[in-house]
């Protein structure tokens, strides 16, 4: 069962400085004009471009873990920097995307119903 969550955005103060989340998961450095908060207690910095991406995201995450919300970030359409520091398959044991363990982001894609025949590669 997929529990989503209710979501609001409200807008930052001009002088409060905050990255935007999904700008950081780009590469890019792109700076949140609004918080994106969720019935779940849990709310993310975005800019004005990642708002809809942010908040479908919140709609279903449950906690700040670094590994969930990336695969979160990448499962709703979000391209991450490539990573240059290290070679496919070094850290962690395993094959990693974004740092993140290929189970981890199998696991979220089964959670949120799996793979679809009809989706583009």
């Amino acid at each position: 069962m997929t529990i989503e969550f209710a979501t609001r955005v409200d807008q930052l103060p001009s002088f409060f400085q905050m990255p935007c989340i999904a700008c950081e998961i780009t590469g890019d450095d792109g700076q949140a004009t609004g918080v994106v908060s969720a019935t779940s207690g849990l709310g993310l910095g975005s800019c004005t471009d990642h708002i809809e991406v942010t908040a479908r995201v919140l709609r279903r995450l449950h906690n700040y873990e670094l590994a969930g919300l990336r695969a979160s970030f990448v499962t709703a359409g979000i391209t991450p920097e490539p990573q240059h520091d290290r070679a496919p398959g070094e850290g962690g044991g395993g094959r990693l995307f974004l740092e993140v363990p290929v189970e981890a982001v199998r696991a979220l894609i089964e959670e949120h119903g799996g793979e679809h025949t009809e989706q583009d590669d």
